[in-house]
């Protein structure tokens, strides 16, 4: 090939964007100013530095739920996202941002996308859903910030197509616009795409006087999302194809979850018809889909998960039957085969699993929502499982499933968005405060570890540094001056990180004596970082009071 040609974002295309956005705009019909604040929510939200980006995320949600006059987990259709009054002022704010061609382009692309995994994040599992506003967090707006952010390139889907040397942006968009021409069964994009999927050899592409690119994720990607059968069936030829590069066949097993639920059943199927799991890359990524947590799954085990798993998904009925009265595994599978046609499906069976009197059904809730879903348990019921489990652990009974329970439960008392889920009231923070207090008094210095549930090969883990943790998260965001003193006491829990962060973070000399004289005691601290930490407050807070010539106020 010849010399790489690398294609940035024109500069005007970014700044054609803030001149439509920020211009003075006349009302049409009333809904304009909406669309104004939302396409500018949208351009901050992709332009941002990262550190902002989760606010800006939910500033766009909020001006999101103002266009459709609803929560966004109640838009239930494609229709009801794409078309209703709400839509009209999205799509206004898009055509400030992009123009109208590109707005209709992207409207498709979004309807497309419905049809596909309501996730796109990399420990994605491949679970659907029938409600449209399932997809607008986490696939809609992020698609919206990649475009603004790789927009404007001078490179249509055909030139990618035919040159492989050309180079792209990182946020250019061309999976998405490829699964675009390929759905919309754009005959020239169609030719294009089979016949890069066609070169079965280096060879060939050497001869070939095209200089059709190398096959990238990307491209399979599209085509995944496109759901054009053609194409499709040509990936599966790749895949059975064991003379083609074994990272060529693991690259296409990594973008078959990319589409809807019935091909990615088809390519399970050939998964297991072919004994495609045979290689450890392939069991890898059935374990990825799964979330069994072993890794490389086994042969024997990969052949007996793939059948188990196949049954399932074309049987909904055996799977609710199968939640209600199978084994863990069984369950797990059940409830993974219903998730991946409607995610929604499960919900009210994991919130009857969270509710039950056994820790059976409650681990298997719990590990499928952590572990799967790959989201925390609902503050209020870890809260509630919590002090269930609290009431009736004992340390004569270091191993039963009460303690067990705890170790579920612990790790989800540490979000990142703590300070959005804690109590208001000052009473339930102090409850909470002191269950969790007990707890680690109750679990002490030792860490235990539970092995087999919900599979063979899990192992969950017992410390007090988890609890110790959420208490020090707690203390920081409430700033509560009878838990910094409750803390104070329990350092023979803590780890040397912890100590220091309670340190530097909790303890405030300047204000508060008995604070001054706790870091005097501590100067000794068995971690050399926190005595220097010590020193070094201790210091400042000396400096600054003799530069105000001041006396420490005492309290």
């Amino acid at each position: 090939m010849g010399k790489k040609i690398k294609i940035i974002q024109p500069e005007e295309v970014r700044k054609g964007m803030e001149e439509r956005i920020c211009a003075e705009i006349s009302t049409i019909e009333g809904t304009m100013p909406t669309a104004r604040r939302l396409a500018l929510a949208l351009y901050h939200g992709a332009t941002c530095i990262p550190q902002h980006r989760k606010e800006a995320k939910t500033t766009v949600l909020r001006c999101l739920e103002e266009c459709y006059g609803m929560k966004i987990s109640r838009i239930r259709t494609a229709g009801e996202l794409l078309e209703i009054h709400g839509a009209i002022i999205v799509k206004q704010a898009l055509v400030l941002l992009f123009g109208e061609k590109e707005t209709i382009d992207l409207i498709q692309i979004l309807s497309m996308r419905l049809c596909g995994p309501v996730s796109e994040a990399v420990f994605r599992t491949p679970f659907h859903s029938y409600n449209a506003g399932d997809y607008v967090e986490s696939i809609m707006v992020p698609l919206i910030f990649r475009w603004v952010r790789g927009s404007g390139c001078p490179v249509e889907v055909l030139d990618y197509l035919m040159n492989g040397d050309i180079v792209l942006p990182e946020d250019y968009d061309i999976s998405n616009r490829l699964a675009l021409e390929l759905w919309r069964k754009n005959p020239v994009v169609i030719e294009a795409v089979q016949q890069v999927l066609n070169q079965e050899t280096s060879e060939d592409r050497k001869q070939n006087s095209r200089k059709y690119p190398v096959i990238t994720r990307e491209i399979l990607q599209g085509v995944m999302r496109s759901g054009h059968a053609g194409s499709i069936r040509i990936l599966k030829r790749l895949l059975m194809d064991k003379s083609q590069p074994s990272k060529l066949r693991e690259m296409i097993l990594t973008v078959v979850d990319e589409g809807s639920s019935d091909t990615f059943t088809e390519f399970l199927e050939l998964i297991y018809e072919e004994k495609l799991y045979r290689s450890p890359a392939a069991s890898r990524i059935i374990d990825t889909w799964l979330w069994l947590g072993f890794g490389a799954l086994e042969p024997q085990m990969a052949e007996r998960i793939l059948k188990d798993s196949l049954m399932y998904l074309n049987d909904p009925e055996l799977c609710l039957q199968t939640v209600e009265h199978g084994d863990m595994q069984n369950v797990h599978l059940a409830l993974w085969a219903l998730a991946v046609r409607n995610i929604r499906q499960i919900w009210p069976m994991l919130w009857d699993m969270l509710h039950s009197q056994r820790n059976v059904p409650q681990i298997n809730a719990m590990n499928f929502i952590c572990n799967v879903q790959h989201e925390y348990l609902d503050y209020k019921i870890t809260v509630n499982l919590l002090e269930q489990a609290a009431a009736t652990a004992s340390p004569d009974d270091p191993y039963g499933e009460a303690m067990e329970l705890l170790a579920w439960l612990v790790p989800n008392l540490i979000p990142q968005d703590l300070e959005e889920k804690i109590p208001e009231e000052p009473r339930e923070r102090q409850h909470l405060f002191g269950l969790l207090e007990r707890t680690l008094e109750l679990v002490g210095n030792e860490e235990r570890y539970f092995y087999g549930k919900p599979f063979a090969w899990s192992v969950c883990k017992l410390n007090p540094e988890l609890l110790a943790e959420a208490m020090l998260r707690l203390t920081y965001v409430t700033k509560d001056r009878s838990m910094v003193r409750a803390l104070a006491r329990k350092l023979d829990y803590f780890t040397p990180k912890q100590r220091g962060f309670f340190y530097e973070y909790l303890l405030d000399p300047l204000h508060w004596k008995e604070d001054d004289y706790f870091l005097q005691d501590h100067l000794n601290d068995r971690s050399s970082t926190n005595r220097q930490l010590i020193r070094t407050k201790l210091d400042m807070v000396r400096k600054e009071m003799e530069a105000k010539g001041e006396a420490l106020h005492r309290y």
